[in-house]
């Protein structure tokens, strides 16, 4: 897999593939095309990060492409799995079933999550790590955006750290052309903890239109560590579906139906059942997923043709239902408790492109309704005793948003281009009560914007310069949230808290010619009105700290992100990434600590070995250093070792054979050394040495 910003990934990608894009006898592409320049290959390559495709060399922001193809590579269960050694990010896992990525440093509601330019981020979306990123079938997505720095002014909320984008995978009609219909069937298998995976996907079009319908069912057992022993629960299984209609009546018209369903049944909390660091028992005897849940549809409308007002606009209509179901009971606590929680999130965006001499406008409107439903019930299991409690979000309670936003690219000179915008957000919080927590109704606004410079000092030279602000709204988890925490903490209601915003400013330099793409940003980024938990010296009769939400802290981050690959041979490219971001909080009686969960020193260096269309090689090694600045959250949590993450270096190998156009057979030999270590911040140890077998037929 070629990870710097994804600039190789077509140049490698398997020509023989037939896919709905490609004809018939797209097997048959003679041995040279599959080595085309790499110069034109890369010239190819376009990213959606400023809500339009543009060449990912003339983006004035730093972006990260992860395609499809390396998607497939990787092989991976859960979508973050792809973002592991990629520019600016870091992944944790609390559990096999979840993962998040960390983007300069922030995470959780700190970055923003979209599928196919709607929000996933959602009213109680917690500002720490959460598993709604699995509940979106990778196998169902065919590239991944990642905007690293605050995306604010054309993305809205959350976008702190960045903005993550999953792109989903779409039939593309065949104009004129008789009924069709092709697909592809995936089965995969991994020792390490038994997974066993199993897609199908058909997609057919007649005239105009085009069908694609997937469906997903995935068994993970398990984990084995490379401390040799079974983490037990960690298994969970997952069954998705999807199913999208397009259609182009005209030239200029398209409209786009999307559904999309992820289910895990019942997914373990894995550091609350096993012992965690400054334990002697784990802080739970259940504690369970059951279930979580997404379901998804969308209506998408776009026209091509320019009139006053825009060359082209972009209607879309959503929404999104995600249950967070829970069954807990904690050590020696005969209580058991079972919660429903559901999030019903309704969006409408529309979106303006037009060309007016050397300026593009970007320009348009957004509103978000979002609908918490949540209740709790404990049942006493020695005297069979059932009540109704407070719910972790109070029943009934509003996330509503509502944003118009301006962005604008200016060719001031042909060597000079300045991107800059604004937006402003209105918001309509409603609080419901919830067993003696009164009803609250917050209205916070933000006015945020950004400005950036790209030189083109030559065909093959980039200077990027930029400045911009973001901004998070606090939402119904950080206003409401009543109950157990990670990190043995009880969280209890605040109803006074006012919007996160961060600054920051980035220098990138990009290079680009015929046999090396590479890049550098360094960048910083000066946060305030941070909301983070405040121990209030009370304790539950359980034992658990009791803490309370607040806008108290600021923070700064600094760091640097280097990519690069290289064509050594039309045969041979070597990639490399590196990460490296420090950051310190500064609490409002002038103390300072070191950010929460910040990741180490990490990064990837690999080759590709592309002998011929029938095989790829791909040798590489991941690594991250010791981490031992921990902030005093991460010293009382349970996750992460008091006296520092220790450092790792994994050695991995994966292999594609293909014997025929139809048929990619891939062989993945994972931390093949059985190293044992765990990614800072994560709730598990990392997998032992993994083998995994992967078949995909297309017919």
């Amino acid at each position: 897999m070629l990870l710097f910003s994804g600039q190789l990934a077509l140049a490698q990608t398997a020509p023989e593939e037939v896919t709905d894009e490609q004809p018939e006898n797209a097997g048959q592409v003679d041995q040279a095309q599959q080595h085309e320049a790499p110069a034109r290959a890369m010239e190819r390559l376009v990213v959606t990060a400023g809500r339009q495709e543009q060449a990912l060399l003339e983006t004035s922001r730093p972006t990260t492409l992860v395609t499809g193809e390396d998607l497939r590579s990787i092989g991976a269960a859960i979508v973050t799995d792809a973002l592991r050694g990629t520019p600016g990010v870091f992944v944790q896992q609390t559990t096999p079933g979840q993962g998040i990525p960390i983007v300069r440093g922030l995470k959780g509601s700190e970055v923003l999550h979209l599928v196919d330019g709607f929000r996933l981020n959602n009213a109680f979306f917690r500002n720490a790590p959460s598993q709604y990123f699995a509940l979106v079938d990778p196998l169902n997505v065919d590239a991944v955006e990642v905007v690293r720095g605050p995306a604010s002014t054309l993305y809205g909320s959350d976008a702190l750290g960045g903005a993550v984008q999953l792109l989903t995978r779409r039939p593309e009609p065949r104009s004129g052309a008789e009924v069709w219909h092709e697909g592809r069937i995936v089965g995969r298998y991994a020792s390490a903890n038994n997974e066993l995976l199993g897609h199908a996907e058909l997609v057919g079009g007649w005239g105009d239109s085009a069908l694609k319908l997937s469906a997903t069912y995935q068994d993970v057992g398990n984990r084995r560590t490379g401390f040799g022993e079974r983490i037990r629960p960690s298994d969970y299984s997952a069954r998705a579906g999807s199913a999208t209609w397009v259609w182009q009546p005209t030239t200029v018209d398209e409209l786009t139906v999307d559904l999309q369903y992820l289910n895990q049944p019942n997914t373990p909390r894995v550091d609350e059942l096993v012992v965690g660091f400054g334990q002697t028992e784990p802080a739970s005897e259940t504690f369970q997923f059951e279930p979580n849940n997404r379901l998804f549809g969308k209506v998408r409308y776009e026209r091509v043709q320019p009139f006053a007002l825009a060359d082209r606009f972009v209607l879309q209509l959503g929404w999104q239902q995600i249950k967070d179901d829970r069954r807990a009971r904690d050590t020696g606590d005969p209580i058991e408790r079972r919660e429903r929680n559901e999030s019903e999130l309704f969006g409408a965006t529309l979106e303006l492109d037009k060309r007016l001499g050397e300026h593009l406008l970007t320009y348009g409107f957004e509103a978000y309704l979002d609908k918490v439903r949540s209740t709790r019930f404990e049942t006493n299991l020695d005297s069979g005793e059932f009540n109704q409690v407070a719910a972790r979000f109070p029943d009934g309670s509003e996330f509503n948003s509502f944003a118009i936003y301006v962005h604008d690219e200016w060719q001031l000179l042909p060597w000079l281009r300045t991107d800059f915008g604004f937006r402003y957000s209105f918001y309509d919080i409603k609080l419901a009560p919830n067993f003696g927590t009164p009803a609250a109704n917050i209205s916070p606004d933000d006015l945020t914007g950004n400005l950036s410079f790209i030189w083109s000092l030559n065909d093959q030279h980039r200077l990027v310069t930029g400045i911009s602000r973001g901004f998070r709204a606090p939402n119904i988890f950080d206003l409401g949230t009543l109950g157990e925490r990670p990190g043995n903490r009880f969280n209890i209601a605040s109803d006074n808290l006012g919007p996160e915003q961060i600054w920051t400013y980035d220098l990138g330099w990009r290079f680009q010619n015929d046999t090396l793409a590479s890049e550098v940003f360094v960048y910083y980024s000066d946060a305030s009105d941070l909301i983070t938990s405040v121990l209030t010296g009370e304790v539950t009769d359980s034992g658990r700290l009791v803490v309370q939400s607040a806008n108290l802290n600021s923070a700064e981050f600094y760091g640097v992100e280097a990519g690069l690959d290289w064509f050594v041979a039309s045969d041979w490219t070597v990639n490399a990434v590196f990460n490296y971001v420090r950051a310190t909080e500064n609490a409002i009686d002038g103390e300072s600590t070191p950010g929460d969960r910040t990741p180490p020193l990490n990064g990837r260096l690999g080759v590709v070995w592309q002998p011929n269309r029938q095989w790829r090689f791909e040798p590489y090694i991941f690594a991250a250093a010791d981490q031992n600045r921990l902030s005093d959250r991460d010293i009382r949590d349970s996750r992460i070792n008091p006296n520092g993450t220790p450092g790792f270096v994994t050695l991995n190998m994966h292999a594609t054979w293909s014997p025929n156009p139809r048929l990619d057979i891939r062989l993945r030999l994972e931390n093949i050394t059985d190293n044992g270590y765990r990614e800072h911040g994560s709730g598990i140890d990392a997998a032992g040495i993994n083998a995994a077998v992967e078949i995909e037929h297309r017919f």
